[in-house]
């Protein structure tokens, strides 16, 4: 993982430009603390974030990002600025909250907010090879004071299930496998793969 923090403020802009027609690959959360109260931890989102990076590693072979932070919508981020008392930073549409404001309110330091997090990515219903991919990328860095953090993981060897169910991403939606179309899931899987397959 490149751990050089200048390079991700560029890193996320790119991110945020391309998110626009690379929908499956990219996914956006305003933070993890529903936004109705300020020490509510939202159980639900993270579940999504972990079976959304299982549906876009299961779609295509390279890394795939959640970004945690980041608000796509103008209402989220006022909610959010009246929850927290921090305005956000505008780039191209979206609003650059930071995850400060759960942080500092709930946690003493970042790096228990950070280990709250992995803690519960232990208790996932996914694999532990899966498991170990997404703490091993698991990081945060700053964007003009902005605490941003980063959920993402890269394609292994097989199919990843969330729960004992296979997802794949459609645009920037998260849609469940159906049994009658496992056997063209995994043939697809094998041959994107080995850089084979041509829709």
């Amino acid at each position: 993982m490149d751990r050089d923090f200048n390079s991700w403020h560029k890193s996320l802009e790119n991110i945020l430009n391309e998110s626009r027609t690379e929908q499956a690959c990219y996914d956006f959360k305003i933070g993890l603390y529903h936004l109705h109260s300020s020490n509510s931890f939202n159980q639900d989102c993270l579940n999504n974030c972990i079976k959304t990076l299982t549906a876009m590693t299961n779609l295509k072979v390279g890394k795939c990002y959640i970004i945690i932070g980041v608000a796509d919508k103008q209402t989220d981020a006022d909610k959010h600025e009246k929850l927290y008392g921090t305005p956000s930073v505008t780039y191209n549409g979206f609003n650059i909250v930071g995850i400060n404001g759960e942080s500092d309110k709930n946690h003493k330091r970042l790096d228990d907010y950070n280990k709250k997090i992995l803690n519960l990515i232990d208790n996932q219903p996914i694999s532990q090879e899966f498991k170990n991919e997404i703490k091993k990328n698991f990081f945060t860095f700053n964007y003009q004071e902005k605490e941003i953090l980063i959920l993402s993981a890269s394609r292994l060897d097989k199919p990843q299930s969330y729960n004992n169910e296979f997802y794949i991403r459609e645009f920037a939606n998260t849609k469940k496998v159906d049994s009658s179309e496992i056997f063209d899931f995994m043939t697809n899987f094998d041959k994107e793969s080995k850089n084979e397959y041509k829709p």
